[in-house]
């Protein structure tokens, strides 16, 4: 129940998960004080929280512990026991000390973010000197944290390479959207200072870099995207993405074709057989890409960057005349906030699954009127329009979903790149997973750093995936999109994992090993078979499927989980003598 206006809440030691971020929560209050509970999420960051219940450290299975953006003064004592924690989030508070053994304690901590607490030195050096003890990959600072540890502390040692530090941005009057500006490599630092040290690179507060890069943060009320830019960073260069191939037109006059062919023709860059990808040398420009700075913005009470809208404006407008490129990126409610705040201001935008049509979006902000969502969708329409008036380049890209009405609804004359599949989890994570956001958004880059970007790209366009982690464009008409997914004789669009037929190319769900329609059925593993690609390289060697239920097995099982068929091959009979 993450954005309303709950003064209180209570959890039984029953629950899972409990997120009601951005609310106004006074005090978390246990039902079951001093039994274990099962939680395994917990995020109550944008609340008005001054302490955390001790019932917090009972919690053996918590993985996600998420407290930022409150008024907290300390963390329950036994939080170094939680041997499952992976993440814990509390910056912005005002916490002096941390519970002793914090990161050697908590075994699996690998993300823990600090910034905007008034750590004492001695906090911070202890923390700093268990790092090597610990598994924590990124530990989040700000400058004015280690400033004043340089300060009072002798014989000051480099920071490790875990330590991300970056600096704080004020907003005047706005307490719950959080920014942080950093060098993206400062993100992960390989044998070169941190900020604020001495002998440390310069901040980029007062020695900014060429090109800026807006992250907004999605609905999960987490800063986002930095472990990416810096991946993106270590490439080192920026490169188009993608051709066009053909029109809509062929596909759509094809009629003795059924959907799923259609489907699967889309698809066809993605064989089953990973091994029968041909790689084709390409000669294609590239831009080198140097160092640049990364502004995280984080909404933790989901207002979808709408509340307290002129102060956030104002902060960016004034870090605009610094940078010679503005890029907003942003994915869900972050693409919102992107293209919200990028009308005026970026040269470039990319957003993936942005809503436009608040008041027919499932996920949505709190309003108080119908006409409060209305008003919010045509400003992110008008923001649209002055970015178009100003020549700047906007770009989203949506899945065949719900999101698809949205993007259309969005004015006309932007580049709009529809993807053929529905996705299970977030859209960007499916895009990573299948080597295509970094592919992405440096094709995004490439055109805004490129001294005459190609003004022609701005259409719709179906991107059709490839093994290799490239894109293949087919032009087409709004409406012909329309009616190829939700038209007459549509059906199931694809989903991440699943497969068709190298014989009939029938649809298959990827729990399935065996066509449903082939006589004999076919199975995944058909020549001609193409899949929508997901991050499971599925079949393995070992891997099975059941001949009575054609489920698709995995190699360490010996029976079929659907049907309790014996695995093929297996039965075993004892020897006579």
């Amino acid at each position: 129940a993450p954005g309303n206006k709950f003064p209180d809440v209570a959890f039984s030691h029953h629950f899972e998960r409990l997120e009601v971020h951005g609310n106004q929560i006074r005090n978390i209050i246990p039902l079951n004080p001093g039994i274990p509970s099962q939680l395994v999420t917990l995020k109550v960051m944008g609340n008005q929280l001054t302490e955390l219940p001790e019932e917090v450290a009972l919690m053996p299975f918590l993985r996600i512990l998420s407290v930022a953006t409150n008024r907290l003064r300390s963390l329950p004592k036994g939080l170094s026991q939680l041997h499952e924690l992976e993440w814990l989030l509390a910056y912005e508070n005002c916490i002096t000390d941390l519970p002793a053994n914090l990161g050697p304690g908590c075994w699996t901590l690998t993300r823990l973010l600090l910034e905007s607490n008034p750590l004492t030195p001695t906090a911070l050096a202890e923390l700093i000197s268990d790092l090597s003890r610990s598994r924590i990959k990124t530990l989040g600072l700000d400058t004015s944290q280690v400033s004043m540890a340089v300060e009072a502390l002798p014989n000051w040692e480099p920071l490790p390479s875990a330590v991300s530090v970056g600096t704080v941005l004020p907003i005047s009057g706005c307490s719950q959207i959080s920014l942080k500006l950093t060098r993206a490599s400062q993100l992960r630092r390989d044998g070169i200072r941190s900020v604020a040290e001495p002998m440390g690179p310069p901040d980029p507060v007062t020695q900014p870099a060429a090109l800026l890069i807006v992250a907004f943060g999605a609905s999960q009320g987490e800063p986002e995207w930095l472990g990416f830019l810096r991946r993106l960073l270590e490439l080192g260069e920026v490169k188009p993405c993608g051709e066009t191939e053909g029109s809509l037109d062929e596909l759509l006059k094809d009629a003795d074709s059924d959907f799923d062919a259609r489907m699967s023709r889309l698809w066809s860059n993605c064989p089953q057989d990973a091994s029968s990808v041909t790689t084709q040398v390409r000669t294609t420009p590239s831009i080198s890409l140097e160092d640049f700075d990364v502004l995280t913005v984080v909404d933790h009470r989901m207002r979808w960057y709408n509340e307290d809208r002129p102060a956030l404006e104002k902060v960016l407008k004034d870090l605009r005349p610094k940078y010679s490129k503005m890029l907003f990126v942003g994915a869900s409610m972050g693409g919102f906030g992107a293209l919200l705040h990028g009308g005026p201001l970026a040269d470039g935008v990319v957003a993936f699954n942005p809503q436009a049509t608040l008041t027919e979006a499932l996920l949505r902000p709190p309003a108080e009127t119908q006409k409060d969502l209305e008003d919010l969708s045509q400003a992110v329409m008008d923001s649209v329009q002055t970015a178009k008036g100003r020549g700047a380049q906007i770009t989203v890209h949506c899945a065949a979903d719900e999101h698809l009405s949205h993007a259309l609804a969005l004015p006309s004359g932007i580049r709009l790149v529809v993807h053929p599949l529905q996705p299970r989890k977030p859209f960007a994570r499916i895009l990573d997973r299948a080597r295509l956001l970094i592919p992405v958004v440096s094709d995004a880059i490439f055109r805004l750093l490129g001294t005459s970007p190609n003004d022609s790209q701005c259409t719709t366009m179906l991107g059709c995936w490839c093994r290799n982690g490239s894109l293949k464009y087919i032009k087409a008409e709004p409406g012909q999109i329309f009616r190829l997914f939700f038209g007459p004789g549509s059906a199931f669009i694809p989903r991440p994992g699943d497969w068709f037929c190298g014989s009939c190319q029938a649809r298959n769900c990827r729990d399935r090993y065996f066509c449903w329609r082939c006589k004999p059925p076919s199975p995944i593993t058909c020549p001609g078979t193409v899949k929508v690609l997901d991050n499971f390289n599925y079949p393995s060697r070992w891997d099975w499927g059941c001949t009575n239920c054609g489920a698709a097995m995995c190699g360490y099982q010996w029976r079929c989980s659907n049907c309790n068929a014996e695995r093929p091959g297996t039965h075993w009979e004892p020897e006579r003598t």
